[in-house]
């Protein structure tokens, strides 16, 4: 289980004591990263520490937590907001909380909220990696790392930013596990990562990834695969 990082944005210390004891008696597996007890803060340690969970008191001092989230209209984060009002609840989840609690905060509800939004997170993060095996080691691997895979035989060699794993497990079996709308079979060879893709050469017939690497895409995967790139970058250099 990978850590989770956490931010508390609350003005007050007893606010912040409650809280870093909550959720290190219940959740050791949460790693606070920072507290912020300003509007200007919380946006600031937002961008610094990119937390997956934020325990967001609504008032704070130089606005509201609205004001915070204005910031973030894609927010990466899950909120778990905490106020003693019950009037902000509907705003608040209008502002996709993933959890409301009411201060004082019972340990049976806390525990019911964050544990909700840890599995969420943990449903995430499965469909983000890819586990292998490797000599006996299981490994996660990031999917926006790999660059693409190529078939040794019955091993596939999957080729990521950082380093080439051979893995004894044939390329389709991976072709079916992974996410379609992410890669694309450009050759019987080659499994690759379209994120990854810098242009297609049409008069070599090569995809040309973001490692320089020139990989062959096959005639008759020629047309569906560029179209099928072209769609998901949104772009398609000639």
């Amino acid at each position: 289980m990978h850590e989770i990082r956490c931010l508390i944005v609350e003005d007050e210390k007893l606010g912040q004591d409650i809280l870093i004891r909550k959720i290190q008696h219940f959740f050791p597996r949460c790693r606070i990263t920072g507290v912020a007890e300003s509007v200007k803060s919380a946006i600031d340690m937002l961008h610094a520490e990119k937390p997956e969970i934020v325990f967001m008191d609504v008032q704070i001092k130089g606005g509201t937590a609205f004001d915070i989230l204005s910031e973030f209209p894609e927010k990466a984060f899950n909120v778990i907001f905490l106020t003693a009002y019950s009037h902000y609840a509907i705003e608040a989840l209008n502002k996709s909380a993933s959890y409301y609690l009411l201060k004082p905060v019972d340990d049976d509800e806390f525990c019911k909220g964050v544990q909700r939004v840890i599995e969420g997170i943990s449903r995430t993060n499965e469909a983000e990696f890819v586990s292998i095996n490797t000599t006996g080691e299981q490994r996660n691997i990031r999917h926006d790392e790999i660059l693409y895979l190529k078939a040794e035989g019955p091993y596939t060699l999957i080729v990521t930013q950082k380093e080439n794993i051979l893995v004894s497990r044939n390329i389709g079996s991976f072709e079916d596990s992974f996410p379609e709308y992410r890669y694309l079979r450009c050759h019987n060879s080659y499994l690759l990562n379209m994120s990854h893709v810098n242009m297609i050469d049409r008069q070599e017939w090569e995809v040309i990834m973001s490692n320089d690497s020139r990989l062959p895409i096959s005639k008759r995967r020629h047309a569906e695969g560029a179209k099928k790139i072209g769609n998901f970058k949104g772009r398609l250099r000639e």
